[in-house]
């Protein structure tokens, strides 16, 4: 998934591409591990220090739109499996902190039960501008699921 030049709130539907093989029954799934990487960028305009993104994952409705999915920094009592805040820096293309790879690996382990129809699991990527215009996301994401 990319986000390019985004200035608003992002999200993803981690499991559109089961349900478009499985068909749409995601009802009794248990979410076991998600493991994302992924790397950022300033897009336009200029970053300061607290430039970054909120990144969260959560299980909501299938068919919400993304204005009206829980936001990472506006809903931070929502039930998240995973809600982090990752800076980036000045125009650059890495996180800060880990020797400012332009990777960052994430996994996060949760056992989290799918346990309502049209239920899924979003990423949501809430981009904390600072200075900047728009940034950029991008990050490859692997779901572990323990079928009913």
């Amino acid at each position: 998934m990319e986000f390019s030049g985004a200035s608003t709130i992002q999200a993803v539907d981690l499991l559109a591409d089961f349900r478009a093989t499985a068909g749409t029954a995601t009802i009794g799934l248990t979410v076991m591990t998600v493991v994302i990487n992924s790397s950022a960028a300033v897009g336009t305009g200029t970053g300061t220090y607290r430039t970054g993104w909120k990144v969260g994952l959560y299980v909501d409705s299938s068919t919400a739109a993304v204005a009206e999915l829980a936001a990472p920094t506006t809903d931070p009592y929502e039930d998240w499996m995973w809600n982090s805040l990752y800076y980036i820096g000045n125009n650059t293309l890495g996180w800060l902190g880990g020797q400012g790879e332009e990777t960052w690996h994430t996994r996060v382990r949760s056992r989290r039960k799918v346990d309502e129809v049209q239920q899924t699991l979003w990423l949501v990527a809430e981009p904390q501008l600072a200075g900047a215009t728009t940034l950029n996301y991008s990050a490859h994401a692997r779901v572990l699921l323990a079928l009913p």
